[in-house]
Protein backbone atom coordinates (compact mmCIF):
# COMPACT_ATOMS: atom_id res chain seq x y z
CA UNK A 1 0.00 0.00 0.00
CA UNK A 2 1.41 3.42 -0.83
CA UNK A 3 1.91 6.55 1.50
CA UNK A 4 -0.55 8.46 -0.92
CA UNK A 5 -3.05 5.20 0.10
CA UNK A 6 -2.31 5.05 3.51
CA UNK A 7 -2.99 9.66 3.93
CA UNK A 8 -6.83 9.04 1.79
CA UNK A 9 -7.37 6.66 4.56
CA UNK A 10 -6.47 9.02 7.18
CA UNK A 11 -8.50 11.76 6.07
CA UNK A 12 -11.69 9.26 5.23
CA UNK A 13 -11.93 7.70 8.56
CA UNK A 14 -10.18 10.32 11.40
CA UNK A 15 -10.18 13.86 8.90
CA UNK A 16 -6.40 14.51 9.71
CA UNK A 17 -4.60 15.89 6.24
CA UNK A 18 -1.24 14.72 7.91
CA UNK A 19 0.41 12.51 10.15
CA UNK A 20 1.93 13.84 13.45
CA UNK A 21 5.75 12.96 13.53
CA UNK A 22 6.60 9.32 13.73
CA UNK A 23 3.06 8.33 13.34
CA UNK A 24 3.54 7.28 9.68
CA UNK A 25 6.29 5.05 9.18
CA UNK A 26 5.08 2.77 12.04
CA UNK A 27 1.28 2.73 9.58
CA UNK A 28 3.12 1.84 6.50
CA UNK A 29 5.09 -0.91 8.16
CA UNK A 30 2.10 -2.51 9.33
CA UNK A 31 -0.05 -1.98 6.37
CA UNK A 32 2.90 -3.51 3.80
CA UNK A 33 3.43 -6.41 6.40
CA UNK A 34 5.59 -6.07 9.08
CA UNK A 35 5.52 -6.39 12.79
CA UNK A 36 6.38 -3.27 14.35
CA UNK A 37 7.29 -2.08 18.11
CA UNK A 38 7.26 1.48 18.45
CA UNK A 39 8.34 3.34 21.18
CA UNK A 40 6.43 7.06 21.17
CA UNK A 41 6.22 9.67 24.39
CA UNK A 42 2.94 10.19 26.02
CA UNK A 43 0.64 12.49 23.91
CA UNK A 44 2.87 11.92 20.74
CA UNK A 45 -0.48 9.85 19.13
CA UNK A 46 0.39 6.38 19.51
CA UNK A 47 -3.16 5.13 19.64
CA UNK A 48 -3.33 6.32 15.53
CA UNK A 49 -0.66 3.60 14.98
CA UNK A 50 -2.97 0.94 15.01
CA UNK A 51 -6.45 2.35 14.75
CA UNK A 52 -5.40 3.35 10.93
CA UNK A 53 -4.03 0.51 9.80
CA UNK A 54 -7.28 -1.50 11.25
CA UNK A 55 -9.22 -0.12 8.78
CA UNK A 56 -6.72 -0.36 6.17
CA UNK A 57 -6.65 -4.20 6.55
CA UNK A 58 -9.02 -6.84 6.18
CA UNK A 59 -10.21 -8.59 8.98
CA UNK A 60 -10.49 -7.53 12.74
CA UNK A 61 -8.06 -5.97 14.95
CA UNK A 62 -7.44 -7.13 18.70
CA UNK A 63 -5.96 -3.95 21.18
CA UNK A 64 -5.17 -5.27 23.82
CA UNK A 65 -4.75 -2.57 26.87
CA UNK A 66 -4.73 -2.78 30.08
CA UNK A 67 -6.18 0.44 30.92
CA UNK A 68 -10.37 0.08 31.38
CA UNK A 69 -10.73 4.20 31.51
CA UNK A 70 -9.01 4.57 28.21
CA UNK A 71 -10.75 1.25 26.20
CA UNK A 72 -14.15 3.40 27.09
CA UNK A 73 -12.63 6.58 25.94
CA UNK A 74 -10.70 5.29 22.62
CA UNK A 75 -14.31 3.21 21.65
CA UNK A 76 -15.89 6.25 22.45
CA UNK A 77 -14.06 8.68 19.94
CA UNK A 78 -14.09 5.98 17.19
CA UNK A 79 -17.95 5.38 17.00
CA UNK A 80 -17.86 9.12 17.09
CA UNK A 81 -16.52 8.41 13.86
CA UNK A 82 -18.33 5.88 12.73
CA UNK A 83 -15.64 3.64 13.31
CA UNK A 84 -17.24 0.01 14.27
CA UNK A 85 -15.22 -0.54 17.57
CA UNK A 86 -16.11 -2.23 20.90
CA UNK A 87 -14.65 -3.12 24.15
CA UNK A 88 -14.70 -6.28 26.57
CA UNK A 89 -13.81 -6.45 30.13
CA UNK A 90 -14.80 -6.90 33.35
CA UNK A 91 -16.96 -3.41 34.19
CA UNK A 92 -19.67 -5.39 31.56
CA UNK A 93 -22.19 -7.68 32.93
CA UNK A 94 -21.62 -11.62 31.09
CA UNK A 95 -24.86 -11.54 29.12
CA UNK A 96 -23.56 -7.85 27.74
CA UNK A 97 -20.20 -9.25 27.27
CA UNK A 98 -21.58 -12.57 25.48
CA UNK A 99 -23.25 -10.73 22.67
CA UNK A 100 -20.43 -8.54 21.91
CA UNK A 101 -18.94 -11.67 21.68
CA UNK A 102 -20.79 -12.50 19.02
CA UNK A 103 -21.17 -9.55 17.24
CA UNK A 104 -17.13 -10.15 17.47
CA UNK A 105 -17.45 -13.77 15.55
CA UNK A 106 -20.37 -12.49 13.13
CA UNK A 107 -17.86 -9.51 12.06
CA UNK A 108 -19.50 -6.58 13.37
CA UNK A 109 -16.46 -4.52 14.70
CA UNK A 110 -12.96 -3.79 13.26
CA UNK A 111 -11.31 -3.05 16.29
CA UNK A 112 -12.18 -5.31 19.80
CA UNK A 113 -10.34 -3.52 22.70
CA UNK A 114 -9.60 -6.42 25.24
CA UNK A 115 -7.93 -6.31 29.08
CA UNK A 116 -5.09 -8.70 29.00
CA UNK A 117 -6.42 -10.92 31.97
CA UNK A 118 -9.03 -11.61 29.33
CA UNK A 119 -6.74 -14.11 27.67
CA UNK A 120 -6.60 -16.50 30.59
CA UNK A 121 -10.11 -17.12 30.06
CA UNK A 122 -9.99 -20.84 28.27
CA UNK A 123 -13.61 -19.86 26.38
CA UNK A 124 -12.37 -16.11 25.07
CA UNK A 125 -9.07 -17.70 23.89
CA UNK A 126 -11.35 -20.56 22.14
CA UNK A 127 -13.38 -17.70 20.27
CA UNK A 128 -9.83 -16.19 18.56
CA UNK A 129 -8.99 -19.43 17.56
CA UNK A 130 -12.06 -19.02 15.39
CA UNK A 131 -11.33 -15.31 14.41
CA UNK A 132 -9.37 -14.08 11.25
CA UNK A 133 -7.25 -11.18 13.22
CA UNK A 134 -5.66 -9.16 10.72
CA UNK A 135 -3.88 -7.28 13.11
CA UNK A 136 -3.17 -7.38 17.21
CA UNK A 137 -1.95 -3.89 18.97
CA UNK A 138 -0.61 -4.40 22.28
CA UNK A 139 -0.48 -0.88 24.25
CA UNK A 140 1.27 -0.24 27.09
CA UNK A 141 3.99 -2.94 25.90
CA UNK A 142 6.31 -2.44 28.28
CA UNK A 143 3.70 -4.28 30.83
CA UNK A 144 5.21 -7.42 29.31
CA UNK A 145 8.73 -6.79 30.93
CA UNK A 146 9.60 -7.79 33.83
CA UNK A 147 12.15 -5.78 34.06
CA UNK A 148 9.88 -3.10 33.35
CA UNK A 149 8.21 -0.55 35.48
CA UNK A 150 4.54 -1.96 35.41
CA UNK A 151 5.17 -5.55 35.11
CA UNK A 152 2.18 -7.55 34.68
CA UNK A 153 1.97 -11.55 34.18
CA UNK A 154 -1.43 -12.07 32.02
CA UNK A 155 0.45 -9.94 29.04
CA UNK A 156 2.69 -13.31 28.95
CA UNK A 157 0.02 -14.91 27.51
CA UNK A 158 0.39 -12.95 24.30
CA UNK A 159 3.60 -15.07 23.36
CA UNK A 160 1.14 -17.82 22.68
CA UNK A 161 -1.71 -15.94 21.21
CA UNK A 162 0.75 -14.61 18.29
CA UNK A 163 2.80 -17.91 17.97
CA UNK A 164 -0.92 -19.13 17.22
CA UNK A 165 -2.05 -16.72 14.41
CA UNK A 166 1.03 -16.61 11.97
CA UNK A 167 -0.54 -14.77 9.49
CA UNK A 168 -1.60 -12.15 12.15
CA UNK A 169 0.33 -8.62 12.17
CA UNK A 170 1.94 -7.10 15.11
CA UNK A 171 2.39 -3.79 16.49
CA UNK A 172 3.85 -3.09 20.22
CA UNK A 173 3.49 0.24 21.23
CA UNK A 174 4.27 1.85 24.41
CA UNK A 175 5.52 5.46 25.94
CA UNK A 176 8.47 4.01 28.24
CA UNK A 177 11.14 1.31 27.57
CA UNK A 178 14.73 1.48 28.56
CA UNK A 179 17.09 -0.07 25.59
CA UNK A 180 16.37 -3.40 27.87
CA UNK A 181 12.97 -3.24 28.24
CA UNK A 182 12.19 -2.75 24.32
CA UNK A 183 14.32 -6.10 24.12
CA UNK A 184 12.28 -7.88 26.01
CA UNK A 185 9.02 -6.43 24.72
CA UNK A 186 11.11 -8.63 21.23
CA UNK A 187 11.73 -11.65 23.23
CA UNK A 188 8.53 -12.37 25.24
CA UNK A 189 6.13 -11.80 22.30
CA UNK A 190 8.44 -13.44 19.71
CA UNK A 191 8.52 -10.82 17.15
CA UNK A 192 12.20 -12.12 15.93
CA UNK A 193 12.18 -13.92 13.01
CA UNK A 194 8.47 -14.56 12.68
CA UNK A 195 8.24 -16.17 8.57
CA UNK A 196 10.51 -13.51 6.73
CA UNK A 197 9.23 -10.47 8.30
CA UNK A 198 11.62 -7.42 9.07
CA UNK A 199 10.88 -6.41 12.76
CA UNK A 200 10.60 -2.65 11.83
CA UNK A 201 11.52 -0.74 15.33
CA UNK A 202 10.71 2.79 15.71
CA UNK A 203 12.35 5.18 18.74
CA UNK A 204 10.80 8.18 18.82
CA UNK A 205 12.67 10.92 20.52
CA UNK A 206 12.34 11.66 24.24
CA UNK A 207 13.20 14.95 24.24
CA UNK A 208 10.68 17.73 25.49
CA UNK A 209 12.44 20.97 25.53
CA UNK A 210 9.25 22.76 26.68
CA UNK A 211 9.09 21.11 29.87
CA UNK A 212 11.26 22.67 32.97
CA UNK A 213 12.02 19.76 34.99
CA UNK A 214 12.83 20.66 38.78
CA UNK A 215 13.52 18.81 41.93
CA UNK A 216 13.14 20.65 45.36
CA UNK A 217 13.72 19.21 48.44
CA UNK A 218 11.53 19.67 51.11
CA UNK A 219 11.34 18.13 54.55
CA UNK A 220 7.97 19.35 56.05
CA UNK A 221 4.44 19.02 54.19
CA UNK A 222 4.04 22.41 55.00
CA UNK A 223 6.68 23.34 52.44
CA UNK A 224 5.44 20.75 49.83
CA UNK A 225 2.27 23.02 50.10
CA UNK A 226 3.93 26.37 49.78
CA UNK A 227 5.47 24.69 46.30
CA UNK A 228 2.30 23.66 44.70
CA UNK A 229 0.24 27.03 46.23
CA UNK A 230 3.09 28.88 44.14
CA UNK A 231 2.74 26.27 40.65
CA UNK A 232 -1.18 26.75 41.14
CA UNK A 233 -0.73 30.44 41.63
CA UNK A 234 1.66 31.38 38.95
CA UNK A 235 0.41 28.57 36.44
CA UNK A 236 -3.46 27.69 37.49
CA UNK A 237 -3.89 23.97 35.99
CA UNK A 238 -1.88 21.18 36.41
CA UNK A 239 -1.66 17.77 38.45
CA UNK A 240 -0.66 17.07 41.71
CA UNK A 241 0.37 13.07 41.96
CA UNK A 242 0.48 11.46 45.13
CA UNK A 243 2.00 8.00 46.49
CA UNK A 244 -1.36 6.54 47.89
CA UNK A 245 -5.40 7.44 48.01
CA UNK A 246 -5.11 8.54 51.93
CA UNK A 247 -2.41 11.04 50.65
CA UNK A 248 -4.47 12.10 47.92
CA UNK A 249 -7.23 12.56 50.40
CA UNK A 250 -5.22 14.19 52.45
CA UNK A 251 -3.34 16.88 50.32
CA UNK A 252 -7.04 17.40 48.94
CA UNK A 253 -8.94 17.80 51.81
CA UNK A 254 -5.40 20.69 52.21
CA UNK A 255 -6.39 22.30 48.71
CA UNK A 256 -9.92 23.02 49.82
CA UNK A 257 -9.22 24.45 53.02
CA UNK A 258 -6.77 27.15 51.19
CA UNK A 259 -9.63 28.48 49.63
CA UNK A 260 -9.47 30.91 46.55
CA UNK A 261 -7.32 33.53 47.96
CA UNK A 262 -4.35 30.84 47.49
CA UNK A 263 -6.34 28.99 44.59
CA UNK A 264 -7.56 31.76 42.62
CA UNK A 265 -9.80 30.39 39.88
CA UNK A 266 -8.46 26.92 39.96
CA UNK A 267 -10.78 24.40 40.89
CA UNK A 268 -9.58 21.28 43.52
CA UNK A 269 -10.41 18.03 42.28
CA UNK A 270 -9.78 14.33 43.78
CA UNK A 271 -9.04 11.37 41.72
CA UNK A 272 -8.01 7.76 42.64
CA UNK A 273 -8.40 4.41 41.83
CA UNK A 274 -10.49 4.04 45.20
CA UNK A 275 -13.19 5.94 43.97
CA UNK A 276 -16.33 5.30 42.07
CA UNK A 277 -16.06 4.58 38.46
CA UNK A 278 -19.20 7.47 38.23
CA UNK A 279 -17.19 9.84 40.03
CA UNK A 280 -14.15 9.30 38.41
CA UNK A 281 -15.53 9.64 35.11
CA UNK A 282 -17.16 12.90 36.55
CA UNK A 283 -13.63 14.34 37.64
CA UNK A 284 -12.10 13.33 34.08
CA UNK A 285 -15.00 15.71 32.60
CA UNK A 286 -14.54 18.25 34.94
CA UNK A 287 -10.85 18.45 34.72
CA UNK A 288 -11.45 18.31 30.89
CA UNK A 289 -14.01 21.05 30.71
CA UNK A 290 -13.19 23.49 33.86
CA UNK A 291 -11.06 26.74 33.09
CA UNK A 292 -8.20 26.30 35.50
CA UNK A 293 -9.03 22.67 36.94
CA UNK A 294 -6.09 21.65 39.44
CA UNK A 295 -6.51 17.66 40.25
CA UNK A 296 -4.75 15.89 42.94
CA UNK A 297 -4.42 11.98 42.27
CA UNK A 298 -2.59 8.89 42.46
CA UNK A 299 -0.79 7.63 39.08
CA UNK A 300 -4.72 6.33 38.20
CA UNK A 301 -5.04 9.45 36.67
CA UNK A 302 -4.31 10.96 33.55
CA UNK A 303 -4.59 8.06 30.92
CA UNK A 304 -6.74 9.07 28.05
CA UNK A 305 -7.29 12.43 29.46
CA UNK A 306 -7.29 14.71 26.62
CA UNK A 307 -5.78 18.67 28.16
CA UNK A 308 -3.22 19.69 25.92
CA UNK A 309 -2.86 23.09 28.16
CA UNK A 310 -1.53 21.28 31.60
CA UNK A 311 0.51 23.79 32.43
CA UNK A 312 2.33 22.52 35.79
CA UNK A 313 2.50 18.61 37.18
CA UNK A 314 3.86 18.50 40.29
CA UNK A 315 4.61 15.53 42.49
CA UNK A 316 4.23 15.47 46.21
CA UNK A 317 6.12 12.09 46.12
CA UNK A 318 8.80 10.11 44.95
CA UNK A 319 7.24 8.19 41.91
CA UNK A 320 8.75 4.67 41.91
CA UNK A 321 10.65 5.09 38.36
CA UNK A 322 11.73 7.26 35.56
CA UNK A 323 9.70 5.62 33.48
CA UNK A 324 6.34 6.61 35.26
CA UNK A 325 7.71 9.78 36.07
CA UNK A 326 8.61 10.57 32.70
CA UNK A 327 5.33 9.11 31.52
CA UNK A 328 3.19 11.63 34.18
CA UNK A 329 5.42 14.81 33.30
CA UNK A 330 4.72 13.97 30.11
CA UNK A 331 1.52 15.07 30.31
CA UNK A 332 1.75 18.94 30.75
CA UNK A 333 2.60 21.47 27.57
CA UNK A 334 0.89 18.92 24.88
CA UNK A 335 0.86 22.08 22.87
CA UNK A 336 4.44 22.66 22.93
CA UNK A 337 4.29 25.75 25.21
CA UNK A 338 5.95 26.00 28.01
CA UNK A 339 5.32 23.88 30.73
CA UNK A 340 6.82 23.39 34.64
CA UNK A 341 7.24 20.45 36.24
CA UNK A 342 8.52 19.95 39.98
CA UNK A 343 9.47 16.89 42.20
CA UNK A 344 8.93 17.89 46.26
CA UNK A 345 11.34 15.75 47.46
CA UNK A 346 12.16 13.96 50.82
CA UNK A 347 14.32 11.17 51.42
CA UNK A 348 11.86 9.83 53.86
CA UNK A 349 9.37 9.53 51.24
CA UNK A 350 11.39 6.58 49.40
CA UNK A 351 10.45 4.37 52.04
CA UNK A 352 6.61 4.45 50.96
CA UNK A 353 7.59 3.15 47.11
CA UNK A 354 9.86 0.79 48.65
CA UNK A 355 6.93 -0.80 50.65
CA UNK A 356 5.23 -0.78 47.86
CA UNK A 357 7.94 -3.01 45.71
CA UNK A 358 8.47 -5.44 48.76
CA UNK A 359 5.27 -6.73 47.96
CA UNK A 360 5.60 -6.75 44.15
CA UNK A 361 6.18 -10.11 41.95
CA UNK A 362 10.21 -9.14 41.62
CA UNK A 363 11.06 -6.81 44.36
CA UNK A 364 14.23 -6.37 43.19
CA UNK A 365 13.80 -5.17 39.99
CA UNK A 366 11.42 -2.30 41.98
CA UNK A 367 14.85 -1.68 44.11
CA UNK A 368 16.53 -0.73 40.93
CA UNK A 369 14.30 1.59 39.73
CA UNK A 370 13.81 3.06 42.73
CA UNK A 371 17.61 3.89 42.98
CA UNK A 372 17.54 5.39 39.15
CA UNK A 373 15.06 7.81 40.31
CA UNK A 374 16.73 8.52 43.56
CA UNK A 375 19.85 8.74 41.23
CA UNK A 376 17.72 11.75 38.65
CA UNK A 377 16.24 13.24 42.28
CA UNK A 378 20.27 13.64 43.17
CA UNK A 379 21.74 14.50 40.34
CA UNK A 380 23.66 18.05 39.53
CA UNK A 381 23.83 18.03 35.99
CA UNK A 382 21.30 18.47 33.76
CA UNK A 383 17.88 16.38 33.99
CA UNK A 384 16.89 16.39 30.23
CA UNK A 385 20.06 14.81 29.28
CA UNK A 386 19.51 12.16 32.50
CA UNK A 387 16.31 11.18 31.03
CA UNK A 388 17.45 11.00 27.41
CA UNK A 389 20.46 8.61 28.96
CA UNK A 390 18.53 6.95 30.63
CA UNK A 391 15.98 5.97 27.43
CA UNK A 392 18.82 4.78 25.83
CA UNK A 393 19.39 8.37 23.48
CA UNK A 394 22.72 9.09 22.18
CA UNK A 395 23.76 12.65 22.97
CA UNK A 396 26.56 14.71 23.04
CA UNK A 397 25.32 18.29 22.61
CA UNK A 398 22.91 20.75 24.50
CA UNK A 399 19.41 19.65 24.94
CA UNK A 400 18.00 21.68 28.06
CA UNK A 401 18.37 24.62 29.20
CA UNK A 402 15.59 24.09 31.03
CA UNK A 403 15.91 22.19 34.07
CA UNK A 404 17.00 23.85 38.31
CA UNK A 405 20.71 22.46 37.10
CA UNK A 406 21.02 24.18 33.95
CA UNK A 407 19.26 27.17 34.38
CA UNK A 408 16.10 29.16 33.24
CA UNK A 409 15.45 27.40 29.56
CA UNK A 410 16.93 29.51 27.06
CA UNK A 411 14.35 29.31 24.17
CA UNK A 412 15.71 28.88 20.66
CA UNK A 413 16.48 31.68 18.70
CA UNK A 414 14.94 31.88 14.97
CA UNK A 415 17.23 30.78 12.22
CA UNK A 416 19.44 33.10 10.64
CA UNK A 417 19.74 32.70 6.67
CA UNK A 418 22.96 30.51 7.02
CA UNK A 419 21.82 28.26 9.76
CA UNK A 420 18.57 28.00 7.41
CA UNK A 421 20.99 26.63 4.48
CA UNK A 422 22.98 24.54 7.16
CA UNK A 423 19.72 23.09 8.06
CA UNK A 424 18.24 22.42 4.69
CA UNK A 425 21.63 20.97 3.22
CA UNK A 426 21.45 18.62 6.05
CA UNK A 427 18.05 17.41 5.13
CA UNK A 428 18.57 17.36 1.72
CA UNK A 429 21.27 14.73 1.83
CA UNK A 430 19.16 12.51 4.36
CA UNK A 431 16.01 12.65 2.11
CA UNK A 432 18.37 11.31 -0.92
CA UNK A 433 20.09 8.51 1.23
CA UNK A 434 16.15 7.21 1.33
CA UNK A 435 16.31 5.97 4.67
CA UNK A 436 18.93 3.28 3.88
CA UNK A 437 22.19 4.48 5.42
CA UNK A 438 23.52 5.68 9.31
CA UNK A 439 23.68 8.86 10.33
CA UNK A 440 27.47 8.55 10.43
CA UNK A 441 27.25 8.18 6.52
CA UNK A 442 25.23 11.10 5.74
CA UNK A 443 27.86 13.18 8.11
CA UNK A 444 30.64 11.70 5.69
CA UNK A 445 28.49 11.93 2.37
CA UNK A 446 27.76 16.23 3.24
CA UNK A 447 31.82 16.15 4.08
CA UNK A 448 32.70 14.58 0.82
CA UNK A 449 34.63 11.76 2.39
CA UNK A 450 35.92 9.83 0.14
CA UNK A 451 35.42 5.65 1.30
CA UNK A 452 34.65 1.96 -0.09
CA UNK A 453 31.73 2.37 1.24
CA UNK A 454 30.65 5.60 -0.61
CA UNK A 455 31.77 4.35 -3.70
CA UNK A 456 30.13 0.99 -3.53
CA UNK A 457 26.94 2.53 -2.80
CA UNK A 458 27.22 5.67 -5.21
CA UNK A 459 26.83 8.31 -2.80
CA UNK A 460 29.73 10.23 -3.73
CA UNK A 461 27.00 10.46 -7.15
CA UNK A 462 24.48 12.27 -4.96
CA UNK A 463 23.79 15.94 -5.75
CA UNK A 464 24.45 16.48 -1.88
CA UNK A 465 28.03 15.38 -1.42
CA UNK A 466 30.51 17.59 -0.18
CA UNK A 467 27.94 19.98 0.52
CA UNK A 468 29.29 21.14 3.91
CA UNK A 469 32.88 20.09 2.97
CA UNK A 470 35.25 21.33 5.61
CA UNK A 471 32.61 21.64 8.27
CA UNK A 472 33.27 20.19 11.66
CA UNK A 473 32.38 16.31 11.80
CA UNK A 474 31.66 16.81 15.48
CA UNK A 475 29.35 19.82 14.55
CA UNK A 476 27.73 18.41 11.90
CA UNK A 477 26.72 14.73 13.88
CA UNK A 478 25.05 17.02 16.30
CA UNK A 479 22.98 19.14 13.86
CA UNK A 480 21.39 16.12 12.67
CA UNK A 481 20.91 14.68 16.29
CA UNK A 482 19.45 17.86 17.25
CA UNK A 483 17.03 17.41 13.88
CA UNK A 484 16.02 14.28 15.26
CA UNK A 485 15.29 15.62 18.44
CA UNK A 486 12.84 18.59 16.52
CA UNK A 487 10.94 15.69 14.85
CA UNK A 488 12.95 15.84 11.60
CA UNK A 489 14.22 12.42 11.25
CA UNK A 490 14.34 9.53 12.69
CA UNK A 491 16.97 6.56 13.97
CA UNK A 492 16.32 3.35 13.92
CA UNK A 493 16.23 1.35 17.10
CA UNK A 494 18.67 -1.40 15.83
CA UNK A 495 21.98 0.04 16.42
CA UNK A 496 22.61 1.08 13.30
CA UNK A 497 21.42 4.13 13.74
CA UNK A 498 19.61 4.73 10.23
CA UNK A 499 18.81 8.27 9.50
CA UNK A 500 15.34 8.85 7.76
CA UNK A 501 13.57 11.96 7.35
CA UNK A 502 10.24 12.88 8.49
CA UNK A 503 6.90 14.55 6.71
CA UNK A 504 7.94 17.63 9.05
CA UNK A 505 11.34 17.12 7.80
CA UNK A 506 10.55 17.76 4.25
CA UNK A 507 8.27 20.21 5.48
CA UNK A 508 11.17 22.18 7.22
CA UNK A 509 13.34 21.61 4.50
CA UNK A 510 11.32 23.04 1.65
CA UNK A 511 10.67 26.26 4.63
CA UNK A 512 6.92 25.11 5.11
CA UNK A 513 6.77 24.85 8.65
CA UNK A 514 5.77 27.97 10.59
CA UNK A 515 7.85 28.38 13.23
CA UNK A 516 10.19 25.95 13.00
CA UNK A 517 13.15 26.57 15.78
CA UNK A 518 15.91 24.72 16.77
CA UNK A 519 17.78 25.37 19.62
CA UNK A 520 21.39 25.25 17.90
CA UNK A 521 23.81 22.35 19.26
CA UNK A 522 27.32 23.78 20.22
CA UNK A 523 30.08 21.28 20.36
CA UNK A 524 32.84 21.47 22.59
CA UNK A 525 34.52 23.79 19.55
CA UNK A 526 33.31 26.98 18.26
CA UNK A 527 30.58 26.91 15.37
CA UNK A 528 31.92 29.72 14.19
CA UNK A 529 33.82 27.52 11.45
CA UNK A 530 31.15 25.80 10.19
CA UNK A 531 29.04 28.57 9.83
CA UNK A 532 31.51 30.59 8.02
CA UNK A 533 32.08 28.10 5.65
CA UNK A 534 28.40 27.21 4.55
CA UNK A 535 28.11 31.02 3.91
CA UNK A 536 30.64 30.70 1.32
CA UNK A 537 28.85 27.83 -0.34
CA UNK A 538 25.04 29.38 0.51
CA UNK A 539 22.17 28.26 -2.06
CA UNK A 540 18.49 28.75 -2.01
CA UNK A 541 16.23 26.07 -0.92
CA UNK A 542 14.28 25.88 -4.30
CA UNK A 543 17.46 24.38 -5.74
CA UNK A 544 18.57 22.90 -2.45
CA UNK A 545 15.47 20.40 -2.06
CA UNK A 546 13.60 19.06 -5.03
CA UNK A 547 12.05 15.74 -4.40
CA UNK A 548 11.26 14.38 -7.99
Amino acid sequence: MTGEEIKEGLDRWFGYEDFREGQAAPIEAVVNGRDAVVIMPTGAGKSLCFQLPAMLMEGVTIVISPLIALMRDQVAALERRQIPATFINSTLDGRTQDLRVQEMLAGSYKLVYVAPERLANSAFAAVLKKLDIAFLAVDEAHCISQWGHDFRPDYLALGDLIAAHPKMRVMAVTATATPGVREDIIKQLRLKGRGDRDLFVQVQGFSRLNLNLAVAPCRTHEENMSHVLALIRAHRTGIIYVATRKHAENVYEKLRRAGTAALGESEPLLYHAGLEMGERSRVQTRFTQAKYPVVVATNAFGMGVDRADIRFVAHWDIPGSVEAYYQEVGRAGRDGLPAWCELLFNYADVHTQEFFFRDSENPLRGKALLKSMVAYCDTRECRHAFILNYFGEKIEGDVCGGCDPCGPRKMPDALSETQWVIVQKALSCIFRMKGEHPLARVVEVLLGVSSRYITDNALDKLSTYRLLAGTDPEELKLLLQALVRTGCATLSDDGEDVIAITPKGIRVAKKEEPNFTLLWPRSRRSTASTVRRARNTARTSSTLFVTH
